[in-house]
């Protein structure tokens, strides 16, 4: 199309809302429609007709519609796609289009409406000073945690117990099906798993308690509808299962031994391994709680409008989790849906000001995204999910899109650590039991 083909008038530009009338006119129209036919009367193969030898007024009467709509959507496409090219507006969202009433031989209006996002300054961060905790393991830190190691740690033996219960460990062999048809990913054998653990869905788990060791078990289940393997949401299955064994978990004690079933020398190497978990564990603690800070210091400066859009997305995505949470934490039960409404819509709004700001930092720094960071983010990504890691992986390997969606909060992250290098931090050195208390931030509340 040329920029005459359509013509744009502007119906809305208030705050972050645009929205415009484009009215192609009917002569394009019409001679687009024509084109069309005459085309497919080339390729047309009709009974009684030799091919492309169908008359047009055939094709009218047999596909009229079908080319309608299909030269109206070219239209649109073509139209929308040089606007865009010409007005280059900063979408915060994908463009609504509303046909208005179609007539042939009479220009065609669509209307096209959106939100754009703010144009913001990077507000001046050189006067923000936060702190930072630091914290050494001692000693008793690396006892205590051996002591866990050691109990959580176990020497699996058979068990003379033939019936599973909850906390038990069994070794298992499965073989899913739907339809009759084994699946990806749906088959085992010789899996070790911990009844009760969570490792495996729900319902699968569940019907594994109370059965008897070498005694064959169907095991009938619907995936869940949000299932991270797409292929396999809301479906139901059939496991052919067997519980062959059962296992009694001995711990170990702390010594040489239970540093060579982990894969170490001796105790000594093991206590050093210890240290470097904990120096890691707690400095994650820290990190989270200075981004907490940081952010608290960013949101006073970001004086700026939001999308609607992007605030609604946000709050709904806060709402489905605190949904949740609601059913299980006594913490939230005597607050009503309207008070907490109240609360993480504010949440929703700080979140989406600090994701429009963090994502302008990194444009204005060049902050690049590199394959190694997406690898990264997509194995993160699958450790939140025990036991269903293959899975996880095999969907972001067949969804793009979904790995997109990653690049997000990897930028973000890459602002902060580059603000974090530019502004004022102090070390305070704390003790274990203070760092847990002060950097127990809840997701939701960053």
């Amino acid at each position: 199309m040329t920029k005459n083909n359509f013509q744009v008038t502007e119906l809305n530009n208030e705050g972050l809302k645009r929205a415009y009338k484009i009215v192609i006119q009917s002569e394009i129209l019409n001679q687009k429609l024509e084109d069309r036919i005459n085309e497919a009367a080339k390729s047309a193969k009709i009974d009684g007709f030799r091919p492309g030898k169908v008359p047009v007024s055939v094709i009218k009467n047999k596909y009229n519609e079908s080319l309608q709509a299909e030269v109206v959507e070219k239209l649109i496409d073509d139209s929308l796609k040089q606007f865009m090219e010409e007005k280059k507006p900063s979408l915060a969202e994908q463009p609504k289009i509303e046909i208005k009433e179609f007539k042939l031989g009479e220009n065609f209006e669509y209307q096209l409406s959106f939100e754009v996002l703010p144009d913001i300054t990077i507000p001046d961060y050189s006067n923000i000073s936060i702190e930072k905790l630091v914290c050494e393991p001692t000693e008793e830190d690396i006892e205590e945690r051996l002591k866990k190691i050691a109990t959580t740690t176990l020497n699996y033996v058979k068990s003379d117990k033939t019936v599973a219960e909850s906390g038990d460990t069994v070794i298992i062999d499965f073989e899913g099906k739907i339809n009759g048809v084994a699946f990806a990913q749906g088959s085992a054998q010789d899996m070790k798993v911990e009844l009760g653990a969570g490792r495996l869905l729900p319902d699968f788990e569940k019907q594994l308690i109370g059965a008897s060791i070498n005694q064959p078990l169907q095991i009938i289940l619907t995936f869940p509808n949000d299932y991270m393997a797409k292929d396999l949401a809301g479906k139901e299955a059939e496991f052919s299962t067997t519980i062959k064994e059962i296992l009694a978990g001995i711990p170990y004690e702390i010594n040489d031994e239970l540093a060579l079933k982990l894969g170490l020398d001796n105790l000594d190497a093991l206590k050093g391994k210890v240290k470097e978990a904990l120096e890691q564990e707690w400095k994650q603690a820290s990190n989270t709680y200075t981004r907490k800070k940081l952010f608290d210091q960013l949101e006073k400066k970001c004086d700026f409008p939001i999308p609607t859009c992007l605030e609604e997305r946000e709050f709904n995505s806060l709402w489905q989790r605190i949904s949740e949470i609601k059913k299980t934490d006594p913490s939230l039960a005597d607050k009503t849906d309207e008070e907490l409404q109240t609360l993480y819509r504010k949440m929703a709004i700080r979140r989406v000001k600090l994701g429009i700001l963090l994502t302008e930092i990194g444009k204005q720094h060049n902050l690049s995204i590199t394959q190694e960071d997406l690898r990264q983010a997509v194995y993160a990504q699958s450790r939140m999910f025990p036991g269903q890691e293959h899975a996880v992986l095999d969907y972001y390997r067949k969804n793009p899109k979904a790995v997109e969606q990653l690049k997000g909060p990897i930028v973000e992250d890459k602002a902060v650590e580059l603000l974090l290098s530019q502004i004022t931090t102090t070390e305070k050195m704390v003790g274990y039991s203070e760092l847990l208390e002060l950097s127990d931030i809840k997701d939701e509340d960053m």
